[in-house]
């Protein structure tokens, strides 16, 4: 720049709402936090305050409990003040005034950003795909095989049989339904399995549900499913996911809220009932 017209002093405030709810009024976007335009974080964090509270009133609307709305505010506060803290590091971080604090700087990022190390942790920080909400009250289940409730569910590629089309399970899931994945793994024809598949069949064919069922079946061997021969009312899909049979539930923001073990034939219908999405289903306020 070799010269100005006009020139004014940008203050940069750093705010978070104490609560984001107060009865029935709740904060959202930048009425709930403020910060930096740094890493442009303000736009995802304010879209997903409003998904994370979108899906669950439509849930309550439709006779969830309301103690599910209790959630939004523990779910969401964490992480907006997990944004404001990113973007106000990194707006130290740009605006650093000695000339060797600087060069340190560049060398630092340019070192990291030819490695991919900076990629691999920047961006999904900044897009916020790595939400952890493990310590939700709404979220259950222990960790397996790189499932971790409160956290994104992992992809893998799909080959569908049977149902929507989708390559992929993100893909998948991309609709914004409540879903659940039900992990068959090769060898296994459990009694537990053969339940699940039968309330996943029944669920899906149900009037009006709210509620997607995936069926992944292993790709490691010859026959890998049979699809009965009465058509299935849910998806049917061959892929790898894993070594336990088991089932998650995936929200409609795509983090998976509970993960169980198939181990005995009730498992499945005590998930598919315990949805939050409301009518005969979802009456509680949370998955146990």
């Amino acid at each position: 720049m070799t010269s100005t017209a006009w020139t004014s002093r940008f203050r940069v405030h750093t705010k978070v709402a104490a609560a984001f709810r107060s009865g029935p009024v709740f904060l959202a976007g930048d009425a709930a936090h403020c910060h930096s335009p740094a890493g442009g974080q303000g736009l995802n964090t304010g879209v997903q305050d409003g998904y994370d509270l979108g899906w669950k009133l439509a849930a309550v609307c439709a006779g969830a409990e309301p103690g599910l709305l209790d959630s939004y505010e523990a779910e969401r506060r964490p992480s907006a003040v997990r944004a404001v803290g990113n973007a106000d590091r990194q707006t130290k971080l740009w605006l650093l005034r000695s000339t060797v604090s600087r060069f340190l700087r560049d060398t630092l990022l340019r070192r990291l950003s030819a490695s991919g190390a900076l990629e691999k942790r920047l961006v999904p920080e900044l897009a916020q795909v790595d939400l952890d909400l493990t310590a939700s009250p709404i979220v259950s289940g222990a960790p397996s095989d790189g499932v971790r409730p409160g956290r994104r569910v992992p992809d893998t590629a799909l080959s569908m049989v049977y149902g929507r089309e989708a390559d992929s399970l993100h893909g998948y899931i991309a609709s914004g339904r409540h879903t659940v994945v039900v992990l068959g793994v090769s060898g296994t024809d459990t009694a537990a399995v053969r339940a699940a598949e039968t309330a996943a069949r029944r669920h899906a064919g149900t009037a009006g549900s709210n509620v997607d069922v995936l069926l992944i079946r292993p790709t490691d061997r010859g026959d890998t499913f049979s699809v009965p021969s009465a058509l299935p009312a849910h998806d049917v899909a061959a892929g790898r996911y894993g070594t336990t049979t088991q089932a998650m539930y995936v929200r409609p923001d795509g983090v998976v809220g509970a993960l169980v073990p198939l181990d005995h034939p009730g498992r499945i219908a005590e998930l598919l009932a315990r949805i939050p999405v409301g009518g005969e289903q979802g009456r509680v306020p949370y998955i146990s």
